[in-house]
């Protein structure tokens, strides 16, 4: 019996062998290319990234990824190739990064870098808290100030000579007493 069963098995390796093969369609496949891309502020180092990336990144991809370094308070962002210059920059936000930067390389942890610049318009507030100097006076209030001492200084002496002067600096002493002792006693009734 044994026997029999090794013919068998010599006849469905024969029978096998005139089977047809099936066409399988052609699969376009490319490998995929990366960068490793130095994206520079053009102000500060303080705000450079740098990542590894694929060449089918889009650039819109990277203005997402700037916004997102500055918390997302920033507008109208420029992009540049290689350099900052009026004749490097991409306009095109679609662009794929295989598209300007070309010579892309297979493996994700290759030498050589790319870069790219960027720079955004600073955005317009109407606000007059942001408007404002941090100190709480303007240069123009400061000079305004020093101007209206100077004139009342130059009066005093023209007026009457120093009787005046010491009248003037003996009352503006008292109303700053008088402030004073007006704000103590509101202070005392809270």
């Amino acid at each position: 019996m044994p026997k029999k069963s090794k013919k068998s098995k010599d006849k469905s390796s024969a029978d096998a062998a005139p089977e047809e093969e099936e066409d399988f369609p052609e699969v376009d496949f490319k490998a995929e290319k990366w960068l490793n891309l130095q994206i520079r502020f053009v102000v500060w180092s303080f705000l450079d990234i740098q990542v590894k990336i694929s060449t089918q990144t889009r650039l819109y991809t990277i203005v997402d990824k700037i916004k997102a370094r500055h918390g997302g308070s920033i507008q109208d962002i420029i992009l540049y190739k290689d350099s900052v210059s009026p004749s490097n920059v991409l306009m095109d936000l679609g662009m794929s990064l295989g598209d300007p930067l070309p010579d892309p390389k297979l493996e994700p942890d290759h030498e050589s870098w790319d870069v790219i610049w960027y720079d955004y318009k600073p955005p317009n507030f109407d606000c007059p808290l942001l408007l404002s100097s941090p100190r709480g006076a303007s240069r123009q209030d400061i000079a305004r100030k020093v101007a209206r001492d100077m004139e009342t200084e130059a009066r005093l002496k023209h007026a009457g000579g120093k009787k005046e002067e010491k009248e003037v600096r003996r009352s503006s002493v008292v109303q700053v007493n008088a402030n004073a002792e007006e704000s103590a006693e509101s202070q005392e009734e809270d």
